[in-house]
């Protein structure tokens, strides 16, 4: 039940509000920390401060700086253990890292949606190992439907389906802004703009943009199933649902550990030109589109196939990893790598605001695009914080930031440059 709030307003003096919170702290701390960890900020008396912050407090990495007078007006509730209060001190602004206020502007607010998807994993354990029947059973009979498909017996078939993938993602996010509409969109963005050139693959003049990547890759994988490993006919067994879930997300874990280093090295190793391997897949100065996730040199992209194919060989479990780990990998791969490159950073159901412990997602990869020192993994977090390959200030919102800038001013230069020498141009045609 909500207490109910006083409407009358007190002015407390700072030297009597001190000591009265230290006299109560023994007593309002655990209520007050538990009410902050639901964030149930309308049990709290707030207090009538100034605060300084940037517009996104969700994503808002930086301190927020409380301005503060000798005297604060406050509105209590008539339950005092659940007041919150701001640490004052006359004529001083006093950063919000060593308060409350950090925590809670630190906090991801998840939505009613995103805590059900975060909880599914660990509901689906539970009920997995009370009674792991219905899971397996399902599994069974989606895989049994693939099994007697056709399709499904063409060498080519998990190649095909990591394209269809691939395209079914950088369609999806091309074409969000339709859904959206231009204000959600541009709300939703790294930039606040609409996506650049958002169907610039489908225009006729720019088929290469979607056929040289799919063709190089169905053609190394043929190559490869013709002449160097013949694929073995599909398991007639369906795997159980723990074994389908271990080994798809041992597979994504595997996958990001293992191109990290080729990553870092594309960027970092200087002999001959080694690193402009990797730079046609950084020529866009823009904010990014999905479809730059397949934008890539034939050897770059050759390496994350070869990576990606080794680590579909191995099974946490011994043995050869069942086939409908391997297409449910490549859906989830896919999936991640065009949400990496969409340009989209608000929207509730990407990995980044999911699961923001554990992964970067769109924010960390944007930014590595404009800053390629920073942010080498994929999908993970952990590795580019123990090395320390992060922004300094902690933000990837300001990397972008910047990098638009720099793109908007080199795209001005390049205009006045043109303006001049048609300028020119145009002189010496009239002296003529």
């Amino acid at each position: 039940m909500v207490p109910r709030k006083s409407t009358s307003s007190i002015d407390i003096n700072n030297d009597v509000w001190k000591s009265r919170r230290r006299e109560e702290r023994s007593h309002t701390g655990a209520a007050a920390l538990f009410l902050s960890s639901v964030n149930a900020d309308e049990f709290l008396g707030q207090p009538n401060t100034k605060i300084s912050r940037s517009s996104d407090d969700d994503y808002d990495d930086s301190s927020s700086i409380i301005t503060t007078m000798p005297t604060t007006t406050f509105s209590l509730d008539e339950n005092e253990s659940t007041r919150k209060a701001a640490t004052i001190g006359e004529g001083k602004d006093l950063t919000a890292a060593t308060t409350t206020t950090a925590t809670t502007n630190k906090r991801k607010k998840f939505t009613p949606f995103q805590h059900a998807v975060r909880a599914m994993p660990i509901l689906t354990t539970v009920a997995y190992l009370y009674d792991p029947v219905p899971l397996d059973n399902l599994v069974a009979n989606i895989y049994s439907a693939i099994y007697n498909w056709d399709v499904a017996q063409v060498p080519l078939f998990e190649a095909e389906e990591a394209v269809f993938g691939f395209f079914t993602w950088i369609i999806l996010f091309s074409s969000l802004h339709l859904v959206l509409g231009e204000q959600k969109t541009k709300e939703s963005r790294f930039d606040g703009e609409l996506p650049h050139k958002p169907f610039e693959w489908a225009e006729p003049q720019n088929f290469q943009l979607w056929f040289n990547p799919t063709a190089s890759y169905l053609g190394s994988i043929w190559f490869y199933l013709t002449f160097l490993h013949e694929k073995p006919p599909l398991p007639e067994l369906a795997p159980t649902f723990g074994v389908l879930a271990v080994e798809t997300l041992f597979g994504i874990f595997m996958y990001d550990l293992c191109f990290m280093p080729i990553h870092y090295l594309m960027h970092n190793l200087k002999i001959g030109s080694f690193r402009k391997v990797h730079g046609y897949h950084h020529r866009s100065g823009n904010t990014l589109n999905a479809l730059e996730t397949v934008q890539h040199s034939y050897i770059d992209g050759f390496l994350q196939v070869f990576v990606n194919i080794m680590v579909q060989q191995i099974s946490p479990f011994g043995g050869a990893k069942h086939v409908m780990s391997r297409l449910l990998h490549n859906l989830s791969v896919t999936y991640l790598l065009s949400e990496a490159h969409s340009g989209y950073r608000d929207l509730p159901w990407m990995s980044h605001n999911l699961f923001p412990e554990i992964l970067g997602g769109a924010p960390r990869h944007e930014a590595h695009h404009h800053n390629g020192r920073v942010y080498y993994q994929q999908y993970f977090k952990y590795i580019d914080d123990f090395f320390g390959f992060v922004e300094k200030e902690g933000d990837e919102r300001k990397t972008v930031q910047r990098g638009v800038e720099r793109r908007k001013k080199e795209q001005q230069e390049q205009l006045q440059l043109q303006q001049q020498q048609e300028g020119k141009d145009g002189l010496a045609g009239s002296s003529s």
